[in-house]
């Protein structure tokens, strides 16, 4: 039945537009025809400004263009051309406003009035009679004027009434109140949301007997699709904001239930990932519960455990590889995170004292000749010690092991060195010990650096250094004090 009476409608709204282009049409045509005669009627080239002035009765007004040359004859005493040009275009205002009502283009009587004031004003606009034209028009006018204000009350009383008949839901009574409209003003706004409102009816309660249903089987998200659908269909029914509100806040609730509920049961598994997942759906809907800071917490824990785990596993992982610098690295970010744990901290001093190690051997074997110092021979059989407890487990230090080895071997062997004198000065070794009176002799010392004193009575004293090699053979040394004081 609904549909019937809409397309009724329809069919009126289409038959008001087409008498309303019909309108547009009969006033375009009066228009054309009134600016299309006035040249004629004013173009006399063979007539004097004297006898001009003696037509009263017989031109049509100029155009539009020419009228302000003001050499147009007029009958009239009282209204001008141009008055009477306005006095036409005010009408086609008028009818303009005219338009939107249908009971107005329906109206046999105002369209026959109108019809017959255009043809008086043609007929006196033609005969320059311009008071005709502007008092005929002014009454016609009025009578426009009159009828719109009619058919405006009489719409804005029926708005009124149709909606008050919307809010008690009296749809029958409505139906017949918007037809009425509609026989006024068919493509009014305000009727077309009622009617639409009117129509989407069916539906609305639909969706409200789905609402009901859903939400008390505790179906909250597909209660609130319906509520918000019914918002679109209809944002006049009472309390629907309230009630969206309501069924919007169970949903947030039933939403973070499930969260958390996910989440403890990622924790147990344990799935970090879903555990994450979880509290953020949970933090965005309520940010600040306590449940959310606790699982924040707990996950916090649980990535640092994982974290740890994942750093103690990659450095047992670098060590099978021989890569201990890489598993240093790795124990300090254990220790980081747990920094009382024992055992990472051992594990860590364990594989540190290996690097120092390697890095004190390494540097002594990029240079040897530091092993002429006693005190870094000494530091290289620390080492060496050191050394033992690796073996198993670093191919790299055996190797390291063996030429510093090798190096410290050749370091404290000692190498022979004849001291050449002339018999008469008293040689010594400072911090070493007395070579005496000589011509010649051989004495024999470990690699290193040496200084060498002659003193004779009389004499200045001799001091030679000397440096020894494990690759020194047959090396010589000349002391003489031979310089008087």
């Amino acid at each position: 039945m609904l549909t019937e009476e809409v397309e009724l409608a329809k069919g009126n709204q289409r038959q008001g537009i087409l008498k309303l282009l019909l309108v547009f049409l009969l006033t375009g045509f009066l228009l054309m025809v009134v600016f299309w005669l006035l040249p004629k009627l004013v173009s006399e080239p063979d007539i004097d400004n004297d006898e001009l002035s003696k037509i009263t009765n017989q031109s049509a007004p100029y155009s539009l263009k020419d009228k302000t040359n003001n050499e147009t004859p007029v009958i009239s005493s009282e209204y001008t051309q141009e008055q009477a040009l306005d006095a036409i275009k005010a009408l086609d205002q008028q009818l303009l406003l005219m338009a939107p009502y249908q009971s107005l283009q329906n109206d046999i009587g105002l369209m026959q009035t109108i019809d017959s004031v255009q043809t008086q004003v043609t007929e006196a606009f033609t005969r320059a009679d311009y008071d005709a034209v502007v008092l005929a028009l002014k009454e016609l006018s009025l009578d426009i004027d009159q009828a719109i204000n009619a058919a405006q009350s009489t719409v804005e009383q029926g708005l009124e009434k149709a909606r008050q008949l919307w809010r008690e839901k009296q749809l029958s009574q409505l139906q017949l109140e918007l037809k009425q409209i509609q026989a006024i003003q068919a493509d009014l706004p305000e009727w077309l949301e009622l009617n639409d409102l009117l129509m989407a009816w069916p539906e609305v309660e639909s969706l409200l007997r789905i609402s009901k249903t859903a939400g008390l089987e505790g179906r909250y998200q597909e209660q609130l699709q319906a509520l918000i659908k019914i918002s679109r269909l209809s944002n006049d029914l009472p309390e629907l904001a309230q009630q969206i509100a309501g069924v919007k806040r169970e949903v947030a609730e039933d939403q973070y239930r499930q969260a958390i509920t996910k989440a403890d049961v990622a924790k147990r598994i344990p799935d970090l990932a879903r555990m994450q997942a979880a509290i953020k759906l949970a933090r965005d809907v309520y940010p600040q519960r306590p449940e959310v800071t606790r699982l924040t917490q707990e996950l916090a824990e649980l990535k640092r455990q994982r974290d740890y785990q994942l750093y103690l596993s990659q450095a047992e992982l670098s060590l099978t590889k021989d890569q201990w610098a890489s598993a240093f690295k790795d124990l300090s970010a254990a220790h980081d995170l747990y920094p009382n744990q024992r055992d990472t901290l051992d594990k860590k001093a364990f594989v540190a004292a290996y690097l120092k190690l390697m890095q004190e051997s390494t540097e002594i074997l990029n240079q040897p000749s530091l092993l002429t110092s006693a005190v870094k021979r000494k530091r290289s059989a620390d080492i060496l010690d050191g050394m033992v407890l690796y073996r198993s487990l670093s191919l790299r230090m055996v190797n390291i092991e063996k030429e510093l080895s090798k190096q410290l071997r050749r370091y404290s062997k000692k190498v022979a060195l004849k001291v050449l004198s002339d018999n008469e000065t008293y040689i010594e070794v400072r911090s070493i010990g007395k070579v005496g009176v000589v011509a010649e002799k051989m004495i024999s010392l470990l690699p290193g650096n040496y200084l060498f004193e002659g003193k004779r009575v009389g004499y200045v004293t001799k001091t030679v250094k000397v440096t020894i090699t494990p690759e020194d053979f047959d090396k010589q040394v000349k002391v003489i004090a031979n310089e008087r004081i």
